[in-house]
Formats: structure tokens, sequence, C-alpha cells
């Protein structure tokens, strides 16, 4: 017997870290529930977003976040089924470990003016477009 097919589509595409597909996103509403498929460690470094601010509902799952606010700093936080993990657009992260079938209601706020994702490298700054022509040039 196979599994039941999901209740809505899936929608949108893989985001730039490789980590996460969208299920059932509603750009209009600024919200979408994403299935969390593998932890940030594609690339190095810990990324922004271009929202003022974000954050998520775990709803199934976990994980093992690594995060700063521009000052280098590394701590970890774990977030489980019911946990928020909210973050302004200062805040630089990743997802180090992941728990099977992880899936969070993710909201987010107004977009900075002229910003894109971002990279912290090296203790500056990246936009994502200038990290991925560089390492897809390797």
């Amino acid at each position: 017997m196979t599994a039941p097919l999901p209740i809505a589509a899936i929608v949108g595409a893989e985001r730039p870290t490789g980590a996460v597909l969208d299920l059932w996103k509603f750009d209009a509403s600024r919200f979408r529930v994403n299935h969390i498929k593998a932890p940030d460690t594609k690339l190095p470094w810990c990324h922004n977003h271009p929202w003022e601010f974000c954050w998520g509902l775990i709803l199934n799952g976990g994980y093992t976040h690594e995060y700063h606010d521009g000052d280098g700093v590394c701590k970890t936080a774990t977030f489980r089924p019911g946990d928020v993990n909210f973050m302004l657009h200062s805040r630089y992260h990743r997802i180090l470990e992941l728990e099977p079938d992880t899936y969070t209601l993710f909201f987010w706020g107004p977009d900075v003016p002229r910003k894109r994702l971002e990279y912290w490298r090296d203790g500056v700054s990246v936009p994502w477009s200038e990290l991925s022509a560089a390492t897809s040039n390797r």
C-alpha cells in the first residue's frame, strides 16, 4: 500500500539553501507551511532573511539552530513541536541538526528595502547572489 498524497499540492521550489520545500505557500498572507528536508550545511555560513522579522512555529520534528546577531558570537538553540523561533533581519542563522519529518508554519513581515538573502562570511554580510556565483565556479 502506498502512502496517501498530501491534502494540498506542493508549490514553490527549494530555497537557496537547498534545505526547504514550500508546501501551501500563500505569499499574499506572508505565511507558508515548510517541509524542512535537510540541515543548512550546503554552505558553511549562517544566513539571514530579507524581511524585518520572521518566525516559525514547529509543527512536527524539530531542529537545532546555530545563530548570531551580526556579532559573530555563535549560539545554539533547539526547537521542538510547539516552539516558536523568532528572528529579526539582523539574525544570521542556520539549521545544524534536523529531526525527521520536520514541518513549520512560517510567517514573515515586511521586506527590508533593497535587501536580499545574505550570508555572514568572514565577518562580512555577503549577498547570496555573489556567493552563489563564486561557489558555482569552483
